[in-house]
């Protein structure tokens, strides 16, 4: 694919914009890129996946750095999610990579593509859920529990983490819009410190799905390049954002993100 200086200022500034989306609630990167690379940029949906993935790994290099000066990561938190997250995130990888190299008939492929894109959709509205579920007991006790130490709430993260990480692996679905439901579920931290946490579980998943779809040769590098060029300045800003707005508020946020982007994942054509 060939590129342009007009295709290059494109990337760059879609790569701001879904960089700041990234770094104030860690959500937007598969979600808004995947779709903005098919529909907009004219990729195949596996190359689409694997070069947002690249892309959400390069753009979370510099959201982590910031988010470790703002001391927004609870990495034991993040941690037990990613002992699920990473084998299951492995394995849907390289199932996605070795199903776009087989040989499929054309009815075949778009019956694919069309259950993953249902499948995606109906994972964001069940975050959306979690999410709203989350913000109406937080308005009702003003004072979260604390249940990290429980063993069925750590055992429950790591399974949960592995289904998030192999959504992740298999779409390109940003880590934060199901990671961080699930680790207020399990955890009930600060949203602040969650969004922080979601970022790092993302770094650590998209390094290895890269690896994986770059093994496969499904991904564009300059693409991912010049989109992460245009997130660094995104990140920084929004990553102020987290601190700023008040739990209540930041909770919204992402709740909105994540409703709109999976209403237009239903009805993308």
């Amino acid at each position: 694919m060939e590129m342009d200086l007009l295709d290059i200022v494109l990337r760059i500034l879609t790569g701001a914009l879904i960089g700041f989306c990234i770094g104030m609630t860690g959500v937007g990167g598969g979600v808004i890129l995947v779709p903005t690379l098919t529909l907009g940029f004219g990729m195949a949906p596996s190359v689409s996946v694997g070069t947002a993935i690249l892309y959400t790994f390069l753009a979370k290099i510099s959201a982590v750095y910031h988010h470790v000066r703002l001391k927004t990561i609870n990495y034991r938190t993040a941690w037990t999610f990613l002992i699920g997250a990473i084998p299951g995130s492995a394995v849907a990888s390289w199932y996605v990579n070795h199903r776009a190299g087989s040989v499929l008939d054309e009815a075949a492929s778009i019956q694919f593509q069309e259950n993953l894109k249902f499948f995606i959709a109906a994972a964001m509205l069940a975050s959306t859920g979690l999410l709203i579920l989350n913000l109406v007991q937080t308005r009702i006790n003003r004072t979260p529990s604390e249940p990290g130490n429980r063993p069925d709430r750590v055992l429950l993260c790591m399974l949960l983490g592995a289904v998030v990480g192999a959504v992740v692996g298999s779409t390109a679905l940003g880590a934060g819009i199901l990671a961080i439901p699930v680790l207020l579920f399990c955890f009930r931290t600060a949203t602040s410190q969650t969004v922080g946490s979601s970022i790092f579980i993302g770094l650590m998943l998209t390094l290895i799905s890269s690896f994986i779809y770059g093994k496969g040769g499904q991904i564009h590098i300059l693409t991912a390049v010049f989109m992460s060029l245009g997130a660094i300045p995104g990140v920084y800003y929004g990553s102020r954002m987290t601190v700023l707005l008040s739990e209540e508020k930041l909770k919204i946020v992402v709740i909105g993100l994540i409703a709109v982007a999976s209403f237009l994942m239903f009805f993308k054509q």
